[in-house]
């Protein structure tokens, strides 16, 4: 029979591999939060709202010690939640809205708007496994749309460039801004040309893969176009550790 401490050290489980990715560099911040999960853990209802309970104590506990300190973009709905950012966000580069229904789960904004224009590019543009035929854009675009109905009015879609997608936001107005689309440095460095000017003070650009270099899913020069902004700026870049696929995060001054 499975009992409620059953469920309970499973839900520590499960709490405990939001920590893991944390780097060496941050094993003292792991293991104090760890100690914060045990003293958590003894208190909660072994059921779902537990463990979001537990995840989200953790997190706080570890922010409160370190608050740059993300081991995975897993981690950023709660992260925004925790600096107050829960008004209207972005998502630059969508597929099959996986990351937006994440983001929609555990941010508490109002609103996520999931940019992409689901379509073929030629490679001679844009170099990515993710530039699929059409007829595969388009299967995409459905999933999306049946992936995040459940959400209502907090989400909405928008089948247009990132360029275009942003014009439909005034300046000053957003609280976060994903980036997700094309990796190249060219393209990198026009999203963040877009984009920056609509976030509010103290929001939050970020984005996914921080790395440079022709590899075997594309062509990527991220870090080279968010590093050109936060010397721009004088800011730093927030770089959760996951081993490749690095979200990257700047706060705006």
């Amino acid at each position: 029979m499975l009992t409620k401490t059953h469920l309970l050290r499973y839900l520590q489980r499960k709490a405990q591999a939001v920590l893991q990715p944390l780097h060496d560099g941050q094993s003292s911040l792991r293991d104090e939060s760890l100690r914060h999960l045990d003293e958590v853990i003894s208190k909660a209802d072994a059921n779902a709202e537990a463990l979001r309970h537990l995840t989200v104590s953790t997190l706080f506990n570890r922010w409160l010690t370190a608050p740059h300190a993300l081991a995975s973009r897993n981690e950023v709905g709660y992260w925004l939640n925790w600096l107050g950012l829960v008004g209207e966000g972005v998502e630059v580069g969508v597929f099959k809205g996986q990351f937006s229904h994440h983001l929609l789960n555990t941010w508490e904004g109002q609103r996520l708007t999931s940019v992409d224009p689901w379509k073929e590019f030629p490679t001679s543009e844009y170099i990515d496994v993710c530039n699929l035929a059409q007829e595969a854009q388009e299967r995409n675009y459905q999933e999306t749309l049946t992936r995040l109905e459940p959400f209502g009015g907090r989400s909405r879609a928008l089948r247009m460039t990132s360029a275009s997608g942003s014009h439909e936001f005034t300046n000053g107005t957003l609280d976060f801004v994903y980036l997700d689309a094309q990796h190249h440095y060219e393209a990198v460095r026009e999203d963040i040309r877009a984009w920056s000017s609509k976030l509010k003070t103290g929001g939050v650009l970020g984005g996914h893969d921080y790395l440079d270099g022709v590899i075997s899913s594309g062509v990527y020069g991220v870090k080279q176009a968010v590093d050109e902004l936060a010397a721009a700026l004088r800011v730093e870049v927030i770089v959760t550790t996951e081993p490749i696929y690095k979200s990257w995060f700047i706060r705006v001054p």
